[in-house]
């Protein structure tokens, strides 16, 4: 009896020891991944919040049938991307299109793809205006204006010079630098170039009628950024 007692005792001593002495499973340790997407940021910037006001003209002085040359007017015109840099773009949108006095006004180079209306005044078209760009800059580099009408295509035409812009979104313009030689947008920070109005007016005897008051010019237009 008693050595079966003893054999009872060394069994649950053995159970007790390997209970003691078990290793547990060490508790697991979570990886976590973060960060964040920021959006993109970019403004466009017009010297004098895009302003070009003419100096005010006698209604004598307009010529009596053939159009009046206003003469250019010049702004500074900016893309900056604070954020980081980005393929940035814009498309120019005529906001008096239905008041373009063409073919009545005229300039070199001007079609009825680049003029655009400066309002109307009893029912007559007070005149139209061009818009056009160049000394071109990208991140303090000599840059180029590249041109599509379809950006899906990814083909782009480049121009240095003098440009005139188009007054349909259907048309899209960015900068790069000169450098860039592949003729496609680039990811930059900073675009710049001089954008220029160049208005004419119309004829004492298309405007008739309108210039026993005051005629203000009320050109508008649109300036919309794109992201490429």
């Amino acid at each position: 009896m008693k050595l079966i007692y003893k054999t009872l005792a060394l069994t649950a001593l053995a159970a007790s020891c390997s209970t003691a002495f078990a290793l547990s499973d060490p508790a697991p340790i979570q990886l976590t991944v973060t960060g964040k997407i920021v959006p993109v940021s970019c403004d466009v910037t017009i010297a004098d919040n895009g302003t070009f006001n003419y100096p005010d003209i006698s209604g004598g002085e307009l010529n009596k049938t053939t159009p009046y040359q206003m003469g250019q007017l010049d702004k500074n015109f900016t893309i900056h991307c604070a954020s980081a840099a980005a393929k940035v773009g814009f498309n120019v949108s005529d906001n008096r299109s239905t008041s373009v006095a063409w073919p009545k006004i005229d300039g070199a180079g001007v079609t009825d793809a680049n003029a655009f209306g400066l309002g109307d005044v009893g029912g007559k078209n007070i005149g139209a205006y061009a818009l056009s760009m160049d000394t071109f800059v990208v991140e303090a580099e000599t840059g180029q204006l590249l041109a599509t009408n379809d950006r899906s295509s990814g083909v782009w035409s480049t121009n240095s010079g003098i440009t005139k812009l188009d007054n349909t979104v259907a048309t899209t313009y960015t900068l790069s630098k000169a450098t860039d030689t592949d003729a496609l947008p680039h990811p930059y920070q900073n675009f710049s170039g001089m954008l220029h109005v160049q208005a004419s007016l119309n004829s004492r005897d298309e405007l008739a009628g309108a210039l026993d008051d005051n005629v203000a010019l009320n050109g508008s237009a649109t300036i919309n950024l794109v992201y490429l």
